[in-house]
């Protein structure tokens, strides 16, 4: 019988088009400052100190940390103090028609099993990414982009 109790580690991946080019939405995502101002349940972001030469934001409770930047096709960001739940997303971005097409992948982790089961319950693990997405096309004018899965390779 298989176990209700979803595993510690998860990647899921989720991908969208949006009617604008590679450039725009990668300056929109990369452009962490202004991110309350399009992500509506984003309290608020600040700067703080560089980890090891890279950036850090602070966004809501999370502290945020950019590990890879391939301007303007690949980012990747991690959870920079994981605690009761830790990873990172990456971003891909390629040119797609008058469009582009970003995916975001996310590996990660929850120690705590009930939380695992709460999340299971609430949205799973595409939750988060799919709000953010939504959000994204909604700052361009998209209300009609709508996140698809996406099997990363």
């Amino acid at each position: 019988m298989p176990s209700l109790l979803p595993a510690r580690e998860h990647r899921v991946a989720r991908t969208i088009q949006i009617a604008q080019n590679h450039d725009a939405v990668w300056a929109r995502i990369t452009d962490y400052a202004n991110s309350p101002d399009w992500r509506p349940k984003l309290q608020g972001v600040h700067r703080v100190a560089d980890r090891d030469d890279r950036p850090v934001w602070r966004e809501g409770d999370l502290l945020m940390e950019t590990v890879e930047e391939e301007r303007p096709r690949r980012l990747v960001r991690r959870i920079a103090d994981p605690g009761a739940f830790g990873g990172e997303w990456r971003f891909t971005l390629e040119e797609a028609g008058t469009g582009c097409r970003l995916v975001i992948t996310e590996d990660g982790w929850v120690q705590n099993p009930v939380m695992r089961l709460v999340s299971r319950y609430r949205g799973g693990h595409t939750r988060e990414i799919n709000r953010y997405l939504r959000a994204l096309a909604h700052s361009f004018g998209d209300d009609h982009a709508q996140p698809a899965d996406t099997y990363p390779s």
